[in-house]
């Protein structure tokens, strides 16, 4: 017996409905009540002819309208769930309508003039073109005693409160931005200079009690402080002329001297 026809035992050949080609397939499954079906050789071709078969209004779950859009007036298909009072043909008339709609407003800190919509003006007097500047208003009206939160400086303790960045960056920017044990410029460091105090005190915050060291030498600066304020004292020397840190007595008396 052919070999061929052990396979197709059985089985009928028949032409594919989208592609004619020739294969094999049950009866059962070419037949239904004595009806001959459309048989397809592959889910591809059945997909084909379901794309063709129930396109558009020939789909039983057509139930689309022919409407206007609201901003260009092009006519377009939408689903009749969806249609609104406002319908728009894609997401660019959408945002063009709204953004005619919009008021050209000013910039509450940098007098810069962009759009808003009506619903924000009615809720704050004061507009904002980014967080950016909304930020940069906060941080200047609510500073110290203005702020709710204000507990007279206490978060900067030890420190005082006018140990801040500005005093920090004139004391780098006095000693050349470099350490003034080690002389390594802070673009070669990991971390930014330290301000030290030479006496250890905290609260004294005088720009000649002041220097900038980097973090390993300010590691060092806590061990043998008296060697260290003998050192550091001749670095600041060096910068104002002789003046003596330790000894503020003896050195006022020579400035009033000259």
């Amino acid at each position: 017996m052919n070999s061929k026809w052990k396979q197709h035992k059985g089985k009928i050949k028949i032409k594919c409905h989208i592609c004619q080609k020739i294969f094999y397939r049950w009866y059962c499954h070419i037949f239904r009540n004595g009806k001959k079906k459309k048989v397809f050789c592959s889910n591809k071709c059945f997909s084909k002819w379901m794309k063709i078969r129930y396109l558009g209004k020939n789909n039983p779950h057509w139930s689309q309208k022919k409407i206007k859009c609201f901003f260009c007036k092009l006519k377009f298909l939408k689903k009749a769930k969806t249609i609104r009072k406002t319908n728009f043909c894609s997401i660019t008339c959408r945002k063009k309508y709204f953004h005619s709609r919009n008021k050209i407003v000013v910039c509450y800190f940098c007098d810069k003039e962009f759009s808003r919509q009506k619903l924000q003006l009615t809720i704050s007097k004061r507009h904002f073109c980014s967080q950016f500047c909304y930020g940069r208003y906060r941080a200047k009206k609510f500073i110290k005693n203005k702020n709710f939160n204000w507990k007279g400086g206490i978060a900067r303790l030890p420190y005082p409160y006018e140990f801040n960045k500005e005093l920090k960056m004139k004391i780098k920017e006095r000693d050349k931005l470099r350490c003034q044990i080690c002389d390594v410029p802070e673009s070669e460091l990991i971390f930014a200079l330290h301000v030290h105090h030479i006496d250890y005190d905290k609260k004294n915050i005088n720009p000649k009690n002041l220097v900038s060291l980097c973090k390993i030498c300010h590691l060092k600066t806590n061990f043998d402080r008296e060697f260290w304020k003998i050192i550091l004292n001749e670095k600041v020397k060096e910068i104002y002329l002789g003046y003596n840190f330790l000894n503020i007595e003896e050195n006022n008396a020579k400035i009033f001297k000259h």
